[in-house]
């Protein structure tokens, strides 16, 4: 994986609900993820008021550089900067297909 790379995954994965691991069991190193909305759905963020973020997670577990599979999860939040949606989208072999997708509404 290249540095830049690398240096983008480290800022997006701490705000995901994901370690990446998808499916397999983290090992005891691998440190919690999660995001503010996370905690706690309904806790209003005047800075996220009214915006759409999309976070793409990608793992590439052999290390060659070369993913193989991604997540997408975008959130959307509502006038009052309350997490309104999230959506999940699974591509399990990095395809450019989305294999599953989870949405999640909490009005």
């Amino acid at each position: 994986m290249n540095p830049r790379t690398a240096a983008l995954i480290a800022l997006i994965v701490p705000l995901c609900a994901c370690n990446g691991t998808h499916g397999v069991e983290p090992s005891p190193s691998d440190p919690p993820v999660s995001s503010p909305a996370m905690a706690d759905p309904a806790a209003a963020d005047p800075a996220l008021a009214g915006r759409t973020l999309t976070r793409t997670i990608e793992r590439d577990a052999n290390n060659d550089g070369i993913p193989e599979s991604r997540v997408f999860i975008t959130e959307t939040f509502d006038a009052q900067g309350r997490l309104a949606s999230r959506t999940r989208e699974v591509d399990r072999d990095a395809d450019g297909i989305i294999d599953s997708k989870t949405v999640t509404d909490f009005n």
